[in-house]
């Protein structure tokens, strides 16, 4: 079997509201729900589809897929998945391209490959991976941007009593509304919610100590991404002062840094993103890195579509170690729209696609009303 065509395409779909969106670390306004769709095709007639984890920007990673990374698979056979992973990182390798535009573009590309090669051995891909721990994914509602305490609070309530089990917040605002957040969620959906809070790199490593403090008095899980990923130093000072769960990792990629990260204890809870990280290859590498210390991984998942949260859960369902995944709660049409048999969530949990490869057929017509490059 060989790859004959690798196409990148750019969606941009409206969501309400979505310019209005704030929060710590978003340099650039989001504009849409937008992402980069892979489509690899082979000889065999067999489809694969992968995502890039795009916002903001998906012409750039469109770009490094169609100068890059699809003249140097086609050609090649799509089931040597390790092969081709390493291939596509050594192209950029001596640049220094081990994060970013590169490494998502790769991640689209590897998820499609995992999509055929389950279809070519007609099984799905968490089988490949090893098989599944279990076949539903328990999950998080994840608020993306920052909403005042009192209206935060009547959205966390709502979604518990939609059957989530554990509400993310978004802090980083200010401390003072931070701290009522904090307060007024807590207070909202009683003592038996999971609760996790996500700053953004807002931090110092004083204020993150601080608000630290106050997630533990609250009974919070964990306090994701507190200071600027490059503080390494900073997150191992942070973890020895505090009790609460210090959680990391989404704007990172590759098992090679996660390697370095866990051996210098920077996380308690690593938080890959499929689409960010290296694709599927790059993160079954990263959990298995993980477990052997003892640490849980918490998938990321925000901006995308439903191809990136099918991915997430075939790794998740095959992750020994895993804690909990996130669960975008906005409306999305990449996300609600783009699949002939939508993903099903329930009672807090979302089903594992039990179908060859990804297990998710695309509605094409869908790809096209949304396609902008």
């Amino acid at each position: 079997m060989k790859i004959t065509h690798v196409e990148a395409m750019v969606l941009k779909a409206p969501v309400e509201g979505i310019s209005r969106w704030r929060a710590a670390s978003f340099a650039v306004p989001f504009r849409f729900a937008e992402t980069t769709l892979v489509k690899i095709t082979t000889d065999a007639g067999l489809v694969g589809w992968g995502e890039v984890h795009a916002p903001v920007a998906p012409e750039v990673t469109k770009a490094a897929v169609d100068v890059l990374l699809a003249p140097a698979i086609i050609g090649k056979d799509p089931r040597q998945v390790a092969v081709l992973w390493d291939e596509m990182y050594a192209l950029m390798r001596p640049r220094g391209h081990s994060t970013g535009f590169m490494l998502e573009a790769m991640s689209g590309v590897d998820i499609a490959l995992w999509d055929i090669l389950g279809q070519a051995l007609n099984v799905p891909v968490y089988t490949l991976l090893g098989g599944a721990y279990r076949r539903t994914v328990p999950t998080y509602a994840s608020i993306l941007h920052w909403v005042e305490p009192p209206e935060l609070a009547r959205l966390a309530q709502g979604y518990r009593d939609q059957g989530f089990r554990a509400v993310k917040i978004k802090i980083g605002q200010d401390p003072l509304i931070d701290r009522e957040k904090i307060r007024q969620v807590r207070a909202a959906v009683g003592e038996r919610m999971q609760l996790m809070a996500d700053a953004n790199c807002r931090y110092t490593v004083a204020e993150a100590k601080a608000m630290a403090r106050a997630l533990e008095e609250h009974g919070f899980t964990w306090l994701e991404e507190p200071i600027p990923p490059e503080d390494v130093r900073g997150y191992q000072e942070l973890r020895q002062a505090v009790d609460v769960a210090i959680a990391g990792g989404e704007c990172e990629c590759t098992h090679y840094r996660f390697a370095h990260l866990l051996e210098l204890g920077v996380y308690d809870v690593v938080q890959p993103d499929i689409c960010r990280a290296g694709g599927i290859t790059a993160c079954h590498r990263i959990g298995l890195l993980a477990d052997a210390r003892n640490v849980p991984v918490a998938p990321h998942v925000s901006i995308g579509s439903a191809i990136h949260i099918a991915a997430s859960v075939h790794w998740a369902a095959a992750a020994k170690n895993l804690l909990i995944h996130e669960y975008p709660v906005f409306p999305n049409p990449l996300v609600d729209d783009l699949l002939e048999v939508p993903l099903r969530w329930e009672d807090g949990v979302l089903h594992v696609p039990e179908g060859p490869g990804l297990g998710v057929h695309v509605r094409e017509q869908v790809v096209a009303r949304y396609r902008t490059a």
